[in-house]
């Protein structure tokens, strides 16, 4: 079923072993962006310790381990469980093992790892062992151990057992398949559920009808329980999790529900559901539904689900529950309905005036589609077009390039969640040429990473120049402090005084591909420095002083090679407008 989904994501071929375990990044969380999402997790390398690739999503508050094995012969009954067990081999290095005795391809993924558990940025710990054969009891036994072994890790080290769910899955041809169907089949959870209500009214269309009620947490918390995510399969994003902050919104519904269960449904906006038939009896104040996918309140519900003591019955939350059989009409309840949490904020800002300007201007250069801010589900990210820009990584890519690389690592959301850190580069000044130009230079960057990666899983030999640069990329967040540095050597680079960055772009002819071939000759002759600009990234990008006093250094170091790379320089500015 999911087999020719993943073979028209062309864009995949490349990443060999690996690629089907991108594929199911994409299945599970939707990325719109899965290349910048390898450059960043993948590991590889000789001494890999059994980790094929580390994710870690502050943002959405969960963290992957993967493995991957890729059978040449898919009628093979199962997958070796010895590389399941290889998982708790990954989860020691990653989790327990001194970080001066990790290979350098693990140092800087287990440290951002580590962390996001020290600091409970992830509520949600997964350990995957993807494969493309049918998944077997003795994978399953392996992977019981390795969580537990995870499980361990996190009680005795970081004490948060109470605080992380932790889950070994086998990520084969049921899983992906069930994974796929939750992109196609808007209701997965079929059996016939009743609800005690307080009463209703109904409404109906066309080819439609609803029922307004409310429903006891009780019953929601039971749901979640028994049906987990399933219930959340016409949902365009899953349950996020909870962290404890006052920005996050999920741990104010968990609080509420429990400090104040009462007002919770004058307080919360409520769920919305599809289902396939309901009845309501008056008489009995009973409804009764068949099959079930809340497509609005998944993190309502997810909050209610994952409270540690059942809600009395007397606490409700309002509820609506749609009937409808025809498949655009239930599409366009699914994409209308759906809200994001606030820490996915991107959809928050697709309506802003700025994003719609920046929209119209992309529509008249024609080259590329801008969504602005505007974010689809799987099946957007699987049909993805190539000349699609990725919101999230438009901006990480902006605001990097504006100098602030701690931002574009650590603060993803915030610059669509925070007005002050929005503004400083979705402004009035703001224009697509912009907006190219500095995208440009996160692909180069990107690219170049990649290229590196290839040559160290395909065994070649390495100069050593490629090793030091692999080395400085495959730090967590080096690719934005390398775009801050490179902006900031703008002015040598073209010999021309820059009274405003935002008026920096290409000249109109120069398309994507030139753009950046362009930043990579540049890239070339500045990475040598890359050195520089290692220790601030081995802190995370957090010191704001210790970044801006690397880049000045690598400024310097740079602007003494100006006249050696005249030719490369002079090509360079020749193509820039400044407007």
């Amino acid at each position: 079923m999911y087999r020719e989904a993943f073979k028209s994501m062309e864009d995949l071929n490349r990443f060999d072993e690996n690629a089907l375990l991108l594929f199911a990044l994409i299945l599970r969380f939707s990325f719109d962006d899965i290349t910048a999402v390898a450059a960043d997790c993948l590991t590889g390398g000789s001494d890999d310790k059994k980790v094929d690739l580390v994710l870690v999503n502050p943002d959405e508050g969960h963290a992957v381990i993967a493995q991957t094995y890729i059978a040449s012969d898919e009628k093979r009954k199962s997958a070796p469980s010895n590389k399941a067990s290889d998982l708790n081999t990954a989860v020691g290095w990653l989790l327990a093992a001194n970080l001066e005795k990790l290979p350098e391809t693990l140092k800087s993924p287990a440290e951002q790892l580590r962390n996001a558990v020290e600091n409970r940025l992830i509520s949600d710990l997964e350990i995957w062992y993807v494969h493309n054969l049918p998944e077997s009891s003795n994978c399953s036994k392996e992977l019981e151990t390795v969580e537990h072994t995870a499980a361990g890790i996190i009680s005795s080290r970081y004490h948060q057992e109470d605080l992380i769910s932790i889950r070994a899955i086998e990520v084969g041809n049921e899983t992906l398949n069930e994974w796929y169907q939750t992109t196609q089949t808007p209701i997965l959870v079929s059996d016939e559920l009743s609800f005690k209500v307080p009463g209703g009214f109904d409404i109906s269309g066309d080819d439609w009808e609803a029922i307004s009620t409310a429903v006891s947490l009780k019953d929601l918390h039971e749901l979640f329980k028994k049906y987990e995510k399933k219930i959340f399969s016409a949902n365009i994003r899953d349950y996020l999790g909870t962290r404890k902050s006052d920005s996050n919104i999920n741990y104010g519904i968990k609080k509420t529900a429990m400090e104040d269960p009462k007002q919770f449904c004058v307080y919360n906006n409520g769920i919305t559901a599809i289902t396939h038939k309901y009845k309501f009896d008056r008489k009995k104040q009973e409804l009764k539904i068949t099959g079930l996918s809340i497509v609005n309140g998944a993190q309502t519900t997810g909050s209610i689900g994952t409270l540690d003591d059942n809600p009395t019955e007397d606490s409700l939350v309002a509820a609506r529950f749609i009937k409808c059989n025809n498949p655009t009409t239930i599409l366009n309840i699914v994409r209308y309905n759906n809200s994001q949490n606030k820490i996915t904020a991107t959809d928050f800002r697709s309506n802003d005036p700025i994003q719609d300007r920046l929209r119209k201007e992309f529509e008249q250069i024609g080259d590329h589609i801008y969504p602005g801010g505007r974010r689809g589900g799987v099946e957007d990210a699987i049909k993805r077009q190539s000349n699609l820009l990725p919101s999230d990584s438009v901006a990480q890519a902006l605001i990097a390039f504006h100098g602030y690389p701690n931002i574009a690592y650590n603060e993803k959301s915030d610059i669509w969640n925070k007005d002050e850190i929005y503004s400083k580069v979705f402004n009035e000044q703001i224009h697509a040429g912009h907006i190219l130009f500095a995208y440009s230079l996160f692909i180069a960057v990107k690219e170049m990473k990649l290229a590196l990666f290839r040559l160290l899983k395909n065994n070649e030999d390495m100069l050593d120049r490629d090793k030091k640069r692999l080395e400085f990329l495959r730090l967590r967040g080096a690719n934005y402090i390398l775009i801050a540095a490179l902006a900031r050597c703008l002015e040598l680079l073209i010999e021309r005084k820059i009274p405003n960055y935002f008026r920096v772009s290409f000249h109109h002819s120069v398309k994507m591909k030139k753009a950046v071939e362009l930043w990579t000759n540049i890239i070339d002759v500045a990475i040598p420095f890359c050195n520089l600009l290692i220790p601030p990234t081995n802190r995370s990008l957090r010191v704001n002083n210790e970044n801006n006093e690397a880049i000045e250094t690598f400024k310097s170091m740079v602007e003494a090679t100006v006249s050696a790379n005249k030719e490369i320089y002079t090509n360079f500015a020749s193509n820039i407008v400044i407007e």
